[in-house]
């Protein structure tokens, strides 16, 4: 049986993203110590990071995408582990007593509200719906694409309606960045010192050293300047490291990671949850260690889980 070749250098970021987000909201119960704030702050190019995987390995591997086959497989991988989360929090909730009403679960299950990391499943949605359309006019004219979408970025104003509505405009500028590197590697080798060199003018002249994170929610050129430099230098990173960790165990580690990333995403959370219900006041090393641990064990249930189901289904199917 042949098996997919894998890009490596994306497994590496992909890994490096889900240890960050775990990290990020672990910090976020920490934020009250000295210099974690700002760790915390600088951390968010995160999602971009993950934006740039996923459309990086989209792009290497189609040079056409049929839309409704595309669709129908993409939105099935993000909602069902989604609402399977969904149902274990809920379930959570209501061994800890929380409140569960009717419109929270309605709000849960259409993504428009309720628990707060759900706004990533819907940016991912947005994005899935939007890509068959977005890489027509990639392929037709990349530069122009680029230019209209950072035209738009800069001179729409932002919060006309809801971040949620708006922020696919922000991450398409990513989108059509992964294109053009992947394009012509060479002529945009410098994306990355010109990224910061844009944040850096905008945080001294313009922001005045305001936080990333305000920035974030639709984000605006100041995050995708400080985002696309920090990811785009982590990934020449892993084109060189690759090669040394060829056939390793840490290779290993890092494809399971990145094969798991989503469900990690989840479960992470879960383990935040319960900790946290728990009322147990830990330092930021062992809250991180414990959450990353418990989140990578739940992966690893439910795949234990899911293998011998579909043993025990194909052994009856045989009997």
């Amino acid at each position: 049986m042949k098996t997919k070749k894998r890009i490596i250098e994306v497994d590496i970021l992909k890994s490096i993203g889900i240890l960050l987000i775990i990290l990020i909201h672990t910090l976020s119960c920490h934020l009250n110590i000295k210099g974690f704030y700002y760790l915390w702050d600088k951390l968010h190019f995160v999602v971009l990071l993950f934006v740039f995987s996923s459309f990086y390995l989209l792009f290497k591997k189609k040079k056409r995408i049929d839309a409704l086959p595309y669709y129908k497989k993409r939105i099935k991988r993000l909602i069902i582990p989604y609402y399977v989360f969904l149902a274990v929090l809920l379930i959570l909730r209501l061994i800890f007593k929380d409140s569960i009403t009717f419109s929270y679960v309605l709000q849960n299950l259409t993504l428009v509200r309720g628990v707060d990391i759900n706004w990533f499943v819907l940016l991912f949605l947005e994005l899935t719906l939007l890509t068959p359309l977005i890489l027509l006019f990639l392929q037709k004219a990349p530069a122009l694409t680029f230019c209209l979408t950072l035209l738009l970025i800069l001179f729409l104003p932002q919060h006309l309606i809801n971040y949620k509505v708006e922020m696919w405009i922000g991450w398409s500028l990513v989108i059509t960045a992964t294109y053009l590197i992947i394009k012509k590697p060479k002529l945009y080798k410098w994306s990355a010192f010109l990224s910061l060199l844009i944040y850096f003018v905008l945080q001294h002249l313009v922001y005045h050293n305001n936080s990333l994170f305000s920035h974030k929610y639709p984000p605006d050129l100041y995050y995708l300047s400080y985002g696309w430099g920090i990811t785009y230098i982590l990934y020449l990173a892993a084109i060189r490291v690759k090669k040394y960790l060829s056939r390793t165990p840490i290779e290993t580690l890092i494809i399971y990671t990145s094969k798991n990333s989503y469900n990690l995403y989840f479960t992470h959370y879960l383990a935040l949850y319960f900790l946290k219900k728990l009322g147990l006041y830990l330092n930021l090393y062992l809250h991180f260690s414990i959450v990353a641990i418990f989140a990578f064990s739940l992966v690893f249930i439910k795949e234990l889980l899911l293998q011998r189901l579909i043993l025990s289904h194909n052994t009856q199917h045989i009997t």
